[in-house]
């Protein structure tokens, strides 16, 4: 039943993530058409800005047009004007011209008439006498009058050139532009129809959408919700055989399975309880065995010093009992103490250790007999002799005794102890009192 009410589980979570899975993609296209609506309508503001833009650069560059072409017309009224005016100054140097050739070899009727007809003619007012030199300024005068005409003439046609010219390019720029605008709004047209039918498709998918539930944040492509729809459903077609009654059936069996887990629980607590008092003694026995190992770490410290040496004694693995243990360091002569073992020190710095940290350790031994054996072997006489002085200053007033066994020298001379000695002679051990 338990295989049984977890694939109804399952069931029921594919259920429900159907649910989701369709309102998500009902959300997921609505969501994407109104995008495309936003899209749609930024493009026709954007067009609808770029038209008005059109329309003002249009007006401005008709504007300019008007102004040139009547630019224009005044250039070729003023220019008319000066070659008119040229042709007529030239007319008239031209009569004073002939007139003068004239009078150069006419008597003085003749140049009486020829000064009349200046008078009235050319506004000439001159004398006989001074006919002449008065229609030579009158010529000068009027060719410079008619250069400087057409000079001006000539200046307006360039001018007039220049102005025809941006007229023409004004004209094609207009000509451009209103082509422009009649393709940018049959464009426009075409995006305004097409907006009023994507608008009313968004509608209908956003009623669909609303109709499933409120709307998903951030949903996943339409195509991404749809394959993983199509991976619900083929898992749901083949939980189509499991019934409702599994989860009536697993609930049954489950309040049996909650009664016994209760009882289970009672048993863990009282394991709990038990493992705190274990976990109090384990307190406990690290505080009696630390100050202990810090007592023997001191006098491990005393001894040492009577042989020129340093050291301690420091409690490791205290959180396993069964671990747990003692490092001994130990320098000598005034080097830095180092962990003891059998590469580092040598052989009798390693007995000086040993012995060392076997008398700190006596006064917590309760026993009124100890013994040490060959314990000087690997020792030069000087610290041989040091130790054998700190062993006596330990077992002196300690209430115990000690048995000292040793092949080498006594160094114990004049010191409270009884010396025996143990002789093998002849097959036998012969033992002997040298000092009670």
């Amino acid at each position: 039943w338990r295989e049984q009410y977890e694939r109804y589980q399952e069931k029921k979570e594919l259920l429900m993530r159907r649910e989701f899975l369709e309102r998500e993609l009902a959300w997921s296209r609505a969501l994407s058409w109104e995008e495309g609506v936003n899209k749609l309508r930024d493009a026709i503001r954007s067009r609808e800005e770029g038209l008005s833009s059109m329309e003002g650069e249009f007006e401005e560059l008709r504007t300019r047009e008007e102004e040139i072409t009547a630019r224009i017309k005044a250039l070729r009224e003023e220019m008319r004007s000066k070659i008119e005016e040229a042709f007529a100054q030239g007319s008239l140097a031209s009569r004073a011209d002939v007139l003068l050739k004239i009078s150069s070899r006419a008597g003085e009727e003749l140049l009486r008439e020829i000064a009349e007809i200046c008078s009235s003619e050319l506004g000439l007012k001159a004398g006989a006498s001074e006919l002449q030199v008065s229609l030579a300024r009158l010529i000068e005068e009027a060719r410079e009058r008619a250069d400087r005409a057409l000079g001006k003439a000539l200046e307006l046609e360039a001018e007039l050139a220049d102005l025809s010219e941006r007229l023409t390019n004004a004209r094609v720029r207009l000509e451009v532009l209103r082509f422009k605008r009649e393709l940018l709004t049959a464009e426009l047209r075409e995006l305004r129809s097409e907006l009023r039918l994507k608008e009313a498709r968004l509608r209908e998918l956003m009623a669909r959408a609303e109709a499933l539930g409120p709307r998903v944040p951030a949903p996943r492509p339409a195509e991404e919700v749809q394959d993983e729809l199509r991976r619900v459903e083929g898992q749901l077609l083949a939980l189509r055989d499991v019934r409702e009654e599994a989860e009536r059936m697993y609930k049954r069996y489950s309040e049996l399975y909650g009664e016994l887990a209760a009882k289970a629980e009672a048993v863990r607590q009282r394991r709990e309880e038990a493992m705190r008092e274990v976990q109090k003694r384990m307190e406990a026995w690290r505080s009696v065995v630390g100050k202990m190992v810090e007592d023997v770490s001191s006098r491990f410290r005393a001894i040492l010093s009577r042989v020129q040496g340093d050291g301690s004694v420091v409690l490791v693995g205290a959180d396993d009992i069964e671990e747990a243990g003692v490092e001994i360091a130990v320098g000598f002569r005034g080097a830095k103490p180092i962990p003891l073992d059998a590469y580092t020190q040598s052989g009798g710095e390693r007995s000086v250790a040993t012995v060392a940290f076997l008398l700190a350790l006596q006064q917590h031994v309760k026993s009124p007999f100890r013994a040490i054996d060959e314990y000087d072997v690997h020792l030069d006489p000087v610290n041989r002799r040091r130790l054998a002085e700190a062993l006596v200053s330990v077992v002196e007033g300690a209430g115990v005794q000690y048995v000292v066994i040793t092949p080498g020298p006594l160094p114990f001379t004049g010191k409270d102890v009884r010396v025996l000695t143990v002789q093998c002679v002849e097959g036998e051990s012969v033992v002997k009192l040298l000092r009670p």
